[in-house]
């Protein structure tokens, strides 16, 4: 079985800590943006569209690891039904690298009125 020299395995640990903490700090930033993101949807969906009440859930309310790819859960409650698709729209455009997912308060189960109830974040 080969070794590794030590100078080569202490490169590669500072290369793999190095690159740990900038994946870190990528996963913050993109956080950060995702919670822009999170109170200019809602901003727009109360001062536009006279929307009542919005709740963050998810994996960002929950301050649970997120990932580039991870979307802001919301919930709206006074959005007319006929203006869903239209809104979402519009939110897709704050960002265009982080996808929102908005669900109407009205049209919630009971299972995901008790998850978002414990954990959701008011916005």
């Amino acid at each position: 079985m080969p070794t590794i020299a030590p100078e080569a395995l202490a490169h590669y640990r500072a290369t793999a800590r190095r690159h740990a903490k900038e994946r870190e700090q990528a996963l913050v930033a993109y956080r950060e943006r995702a919670w822009a993101v999170a109170k200019a949807a809602t901003t727009l969906l109360k001062a536009t569209y006279g929307v009542e009440r919005v709740v963050l859930f998810g994996s960002l309310a929950r301050n649970e690891s997120c990932f580039p790819h991870s979307d802001v859960d919301l919930v709206a409650w006074g959005l007319p039904e006929h203006l869903h698709y239209r809104v979402v729209a519009q939110l897709l455009d704050l960002d265009t690298s982080i996808a929102i997912d908005l669900l109407r308060g009205e049209e919630l189960s009971e299972r995901l009125q008790r998850r978002i109830a414990a954990e959701g974040v008011e916005l």
